[in-house]
């Protein structure tokens, strides 16, 4: 077995994907049915691969890492691709949900609403994940400090920004942001929520298409003419954007489930075999293309509608979040990382109980931190509403 097999990556989403498919010990994770007719179950399957797609993808890095001191690409297109593929597709769900929210409700969108509950659904696990990488920072560095205390003050009030303020390195330790690798997209995510104040004028016309689909053009174009860059991550929730019109105003061809399923694989095959960065149109095309399907619900053979994909789907934000920390406590004992370090296989061998501590830390948080906070988010919104409504009424 050698580090860049593809056939490992494989077999740790097998051996999770059982693991989570017992019912009666992870049950708690199923979630309560809202009868909520937008929800798209298959994207709550997808979350859970990209999850855990991502922190497979820096496992490798980490093992480059542990040996070079350098957080580099990986050599293999595949590694190197699954973290930017995984990235993708998550900032084209965001592009989906929200503006097929926005065509849902137009004018009738309640900014306030929308952004507490933002704030309330990504904040208290960041918030946990984030004190946890402080207190790592500081375990690192004997509890004493190493640089002056206004400037440690200064980087951690940057870090409870919610990703807003960057992720400086904290008391001296160098490369703190790799405890926490991956929150980098939540920066362009908090973006992509302020911009639909500007968007939803377009949101409730009849022009939605031609905006989207120039606004995708557009990107796509500036893409392929700057070599990547920001051009690439608004092409990105652009494509979200223009899948959920499509799908909303119903420009949504007949195709057989399995014909359909077949073609959303070869686009992302296509995409890992031909390609070095998502960072073109034509890359971002066929990822378009797998993520169509996707959204009109085809599961992909049944394989995002199982027990196991939907339960690792709504525990995936916490996935995310937590890879980072997971990877550093697992490989700090000396033991474990000489073992690992010591060949391939041993490698790969410790990758597979870090995933499980991983997803299983994960699903408990997703229970006593994650559903809370939405759940609380959801009683501030409605103590917001009544109060308005106070007002208005005196």
């Amino acid at each position: 077995m050698e580090l860049y097999d593809i056939w490992p990556y494989f077999g740790v989403l097998l051996v999770l994907l059982g693991v989570f498919s017992f019912s009666p010990v992870f049950k708690f994770i199923d979630a309560p049915q809202n009868g909520k007719a937008e929800r798209v179950s298959t994207l709550d399957g997808l979350r859970g691969f990209l999850a855990l797609s991502v922190f497979l993808h820096h496992a490798v890095i980490t093992n480059i890492y542990l040996k070079t001191g350098h957080w580099d690409m990986p050599p293999s297109r595949f590694y190197a691709m699954l973290g930017q593929v995984a990235v993708s597709l998550f900032f084209m769900i965001s592009g989906f949900l929200f503006w097929g929210k926005l065509i849902r409700e137009q004018k009738k969108i309640g900014w306030v609403k929308l952004y507490v509950g933002r704030l309330f659904r990504i904040g208290p696990v960041y918030l946990f994940a984030v004190f946890s990488m402080l207190l790592i920072v500081f375990v690192r560095t004997d509890f004493t400090l190493r640089e002056p205390v206004l400037k440690v003050a200064s980087s951690i009030g940057r870090w409870l920004a919610l990703g807003l303020r960057g992720h400086p390195d904290v008391n001296g330790v160098r490369y703190t942001t790799l405890v926490l690798t991956g929150t980098w997209t939540l920066y362009w995510e908090w973006l992509y929520y302020f911009s639909l104040r500007l968007t939803s004028f377009f949101a409730g016309r009849k022009t939605r298409l031609c905006f989207v689909l120039l606004g995708l053009g557009t990107t796509l174009a500036l893409t392929f003419f700057l070599n990547g860059g920001l051009t690439t991550y608004i092409a990105l929730f652009f494509a979200g954007m223009t899948t959920a019109t499509l799908i909303h105003d119903n420009f949504v061809p007949k195709l057989n489930p399995k014909l359909a399923a077949v073609m959303a694989l070869a686009c992302l095959t296509l995409v890992f075999v031909f390609f070095d960065t998502v960072h073109n149109g034509v890359s971002i095309f066929l990822l378009l293309t797998f993520f169509f399907i996707v959204c009109q619900g085809n599961a992909l053979f049944g394989l995002l509608t199982s027990k196991a994909a939907q339960r690792l789907g709504h525990i995936s934000y916490s996935i995310y979040l937590m890879q980072g920390i997971a990877l550093t406590v697992f490989y700090w004992p000396d033991s474990v990382r000489s073992f690992a370090l010591s060949n391939d296989a041993n490698f790969w061998l410790t990758v597979l109980p870090c995933a499980l501590v991983l997803t299983i830390s994960a699903a408990i948080l997703h229970v006593l931190i994650e559903r809370p906070g939405i759940a609380l988010g959801r009683s501030v919104n409605k103590a917001l509403a009544a109060r308005k409504l106070m007002f208005q009424a005196a």
